[in-house]
């Protein structure tokens, strides 16, 4: 972005002075592909971008200038995770996104991922933020992928719907397995042998 922005700013100036038309509409051709791409890339207003989510996620602008590795632990997983935000990926995979963070700093992250422009998948431990922030929820168990749709206590609430389901029907078969299973030791050997054997 920056180096668009500079041959952009470039462009801009020698278009100022430039007299030989062919030059001028190379120059306007060019500029408004830089100006594109700058825009495909997220805007001019990356400066800002940047900015607010380093207020956000609450990295003191003292800290701005300073280099990575005179961070702290938490500021510097702060700071990766601000280097993912404001890139503007399609896909955000986000791992326990709230485990430095505050309870400002994780509501300023709910409230800047409810608007984010692409999609995200996140594992958390942090009930919450996932109340907040997901639409929809993929649950793992037994080798088994089921996705529910809501945030993370709707999901809850389906799973122990239909987890209570299944049970209620198991206990259902099991108890029309045991009938049959009766039948078929009491009749054994008796008048009613054909119709032990089919069942």
């Amino acid at each position: 972005l920056r180096a668009f922005e500079a041959e952009y700013h470039q462009i801009a100036d020698t278009l100022a002075t430039e007299t030989d038309e062919t030059t001028h509409d190379k120059l306007l051709h060019r500029m408004d592909y830089v100006q594109h791409r700058i825009e495909f890339l997220g805007g001019f207003d990356y400066q800002h971008r940047v900015e607010t989510v380093l207020e956000g996620l609450e990295i003191p602008r003292e800290r701005w200038n300073t280099t990575a590795e005179n961070l702290s632990g938490g500021e510097k997983s702060r700071l990766a995770l601000a280097k993912v935000l404001v890139a503007g990926f399609d896909l955000l995979l986000l791992d326990e996104p709230t485990n430095h963070l505050d309870y400002r700093g994780v509501e300023w992250l709910e409230e800047y991922l409810k608007t984010y422009a692409g999609a995200m998948i996140a594992i958390s431990h942090d009930r919450r933020f996932l109340d907040g922030t997901v639409t929809s929820v993929l649950d793992l168990e037994h080798g088994r992928l089921i996705r529910y749709d809501g945030n993370y206590t709707k999901s809850r609430d389906q799973k122990i719907f239909n987890d209570e389901t299944l049970r209620r029907a198991a206990a259902n078969q099991q108890a029309f397995i045991d009938k049959e299973m009766e039948f078929i030791r009491k009749n054994m050997g008796s008048q009613r042998t054909a119709e032990a054997k089919g069942r």
